[in-house]
């Protein structure tokens, strides 16, 4: 062992201080900051813009073999360290009656895992994060029973920290940031089916408390120059629509997410990617202020109390939302590393299932005709356009069977009499 003289070491010392210091105070934990900002502490819920990931749980990256199901590139921790408060998934039933996952679509085009999982990882950061309120936002397409959801609250921890409003009060009226860090009930949930019961009264109906943009945004003209109006719950359509949902007390949801089509049969609508960095970008900032001009009808400061988006970390979505909520100087934030791209290694490790749909469509023709799908020759062209190298078989057996059962569950669909009110429609969303 080398021991050195007393001065040298403390040079030394404060050699590494200067270098270190400016890093352990940015990754000190202020308590006295609410959702990144020490300005929001007293600010009502519904008068901030709560940034949301859209798909929060569906990656793309090496997890997912990249798969263009998926709509962000890092987990739920990630998100939640850089600042998104809103996070919303869909949620599909499990054919033997145990926890439900959530998945894109369906389980076999991408498996997000377990509720509770996904519930357990946002507790567990919650709990290291003692000042800050976060939002779910569950599309229940199956309609998983409420004391089922209640089961996965429970086991996660979770319910330890929801927050269930009193009877009749609206979200324009919740209380402030501070207020729910106090009470430490700090996790507001809503669902678009299956709120408001009582074996689980802390999750909200969201289409009794939330109106919602349009959502399948399939031309970049569409956000260029933006609607703003009301698509669901559909009685509030029409030019009036606005008016009466405030006097109903409802907020609004900006659907902030564009998509393209693939060509052929396949018809397949995915996150446009390429576009992603303008989308989240100056598009974002335009549509807001083309949107605040629109919504006279809602209460100052003419925004909505969520946005949506793909891709969060590009644009980046976040430093347009801090201009809305007037945040110059946010804390207790870790800037997202690099986007994923193929060849990096893999940082998530809360995507369990893999992608179906990945970026070689003729990988993806191949799986679709192990279970009988003929392809016309709209799609061999579509597939050809991608080909480039030998495709890669392996895995093609056990997706045989996870395709096998997505072409029966698509049958039953078909059978399925069912007739929903739009209101409760998310296909995608």
């Amino acid at each position: 062992m080398v021991f050195l003289p007393p001065r040298p070491r403390l040079a030394l010392f404060s050699a590494l201080l200067s270098l270190v210091g400016p890093l352990l105070v940015a990754a000190a934990y202020d308590p006295k900051a609410c959702n990144n900002s020490p300005d929001l502490c007293q600010v009502p819920y519904a008068s901030i813009t709560h940034l949301g990931t859209h798909n929060s749980p569906f990656l793309r990256d090496k997890s997912t073999s990249f798969s263009v199901s998926g709509n962000q590139y890092f987990n739920v921790t990630v998100q939640l360290d850089a600042g998104v408060r809103l996070l919303q998934g869909q949620l599909h039933a499990s054919k033997d009656n145990k926890e439900p996952h959530l998945c894109h679509s369906s389980c076999v085009l991408m498996d997000g895992g377990t509720l509770g999982a996904w519930l357990a990882q946002i507790k567990t950061w919650m709990d290291g994060h003692p000042s800050e309120v976060v939002t779910l936002l569950i599309v229940n397409d199956d309609k998983v029973s409420p004391s089922i959801l209640h089961k996965s609250f429970t086991s996660s921890k979770a319910s330890d920290i929801v927050f269930t409003p009193e009877s009749g009060l609206r979200v324009r009226n919740f209380p402030t940031l501070q207020k729910f860090i106090n009470d430490n009930k700090r996790l507001i949930v809503f669902a678009t089916n299956g709120g408001g019961d009582a074996a689980a009264p802390y999750i909200l109906s969201e289409f009794e408390y939330i109106w919602e943009t349009k959502w399948e945004n399939k031309e970049e003209s569409e956000m260029a120059s933006p609607s703003c109006q009301i698509d669901r719950p559909s009685k509030y359509n029409g030019t009036d629509g606005m008016k009466k949902a405030e006097s109903n007390g409802y907020v609004g949801l900006l659907n902030w997410f564009l998509y393209k089509q693939g060509g052929g049969s396949l018809n397949i609508l995915t996150p446009y990617e390429e576009k992603i960095s303008n989308t989240n970008g100056g598009l974002l900032a335009a549509g807001m202020k083309t949107c605040g001009e629109k919504w006279v009808d809602m209460a100052p400061p003419h925004t909505p109390t969520y946005v949506l988006v793909d891709f969060f970390n590009e644009g980046p979505a976040i430093a347009q939302i801090d201009k809305l909520n007037n945040i110059t100087a946010p804390v207790n934030r870790i800037t997202p590393p690099a986007t994923p791209k193929k060849g990096d290694k893999n940082t998530n490790t809360n995507a369990v299932g893999k992608g179906l749909i990945s970026d070689s469509p003729l990988d993806d023709l191949l799986r679709l005709m192990e279970v009988g799908y003929s392809p016309t020759w709209a799609d061999w062209i579509w597939a050809a356009g991608k080909w480039g190298a030998q495709p890669d078989f392996e895995g093609l057996k056990d997706d045989f069977n996870r395709l096998k059962e997505y072409q029966e569950s698509l049958e039953g669909e078909d059978g399925d009499g069912d007739d929903d009110d739009d209101d409760d429609d998310d296909d995608d969303n």
